[in-house]
């Protein structure tokens, strides 16, 4: 075995038999063993042994380099996810800033993705379809998305008025929109039960939308808007109004149509 390594490493540098010693780990005994004869019968200069020693330090250079990127990369995001990671701890309001803006550009992405396949589909594949009330909720969403993200980004108090306002609106319609199914489905379909409607996509998304406007609503993070208490009040008062009049409107709609 050591001689089929003398006659694989007999042709090589000395540099490159020097780099095997100093990685006498990585290779085989008969290949160490090999490479340690050949250097024997050879004049090792210094030129060599330098050329040798600064080969390693630029590689343990470089990982020692890519191990503080990674540890800087590792402390960035754990501070950003802090507010998560740590919950207990005081409330940083510019660093749940961050998260809120992430998950919203995540949202968008998906909804921007998600809309544009919608309309792709029904207006490629079906030349008689009508712009309608739906679609016309879709573009609106993706230009009022963008516009809190750039009031959020500001710390822009209406950047926090529209952004508890859409949640507190979003979480009262999806509870009232229960009310109207369950009573459809009692009167037509008896044996369909009510927790059958309610996927854990629905739950997880009311149970983010809530957590969203209650930290929302936390002094520390209303004072980081500039938001005063009387501000807070009106904004509740008319997310409350609106939340009322559109869940209104959708018993209407499933009452009559």
């Amino acid at each position: 075995m050591q001689s089929d390594f003398y006659n694989l490493y007999k042709d090589y540098s000395t540099t490159e038999l020097l780099k095997i010693l100093r990685q006498s780990a990585d290779y085989q005994p008969d290949a160490v063993a090999a490479a340690e004869h050949l250097l024997n019968t050879r004049e090792i200069s210094e030129q060599d042994r330098e050329y040798v020693d600064k080969h390693f330090q630029l590689i343990e250079e470089s990982i020692k380099a890519r191990e503080q990127k990674l540890q800087g990369y590792k402390a960035v995001v754990t501070d950003f996810l802090e507010p998560v990671l740590e919950p207990s701890a005081p409330m940083n309001p510019a660093k749940w800033l961050k998260f809120v803006l992430l998950l919203i550009v995540i949202s968008y992405t998906w909804s921007f993705y998600s809309t544009i396949v919608h309309f792709i589909h029904l207006f490629g594949y079906n030349d008689h379809h009508l712009f309608d009330v739906s679609d016309s909720a879709d573009v609106l969403n993706l230009v009022y998305v963008p516009i809190v993200f750039y009031l959020l980004f500001k710390r822009n108090r209406w950047g926090w008025m529209l952004l508890f306002a859409d949640n507190f609106i979003c979480i009262f319609s999806q509870f009232a929109s229960l009310i109207p199914f369950y009573f459809y489905q009692l009167a037509y379909h008896p044996s369909y039960s009510l927790p059958a409607y309610i996927n854990t996509t629905a739950i997880a998304q009311g149970l983010l939308r809530i957590a969203l406007a209650y930290f929302l609503w936390s002094p520390s993070m209303a004072d980081f808007f500039g938001v005063n208490v009387q501000v807070k009040k009106r904004t509740l008062q008319v997310s409350i109004v609106l939340a009322i009049f559109l869940a209104c409107g959708l018993i209407v709609l499933v009452r009559f149509f």
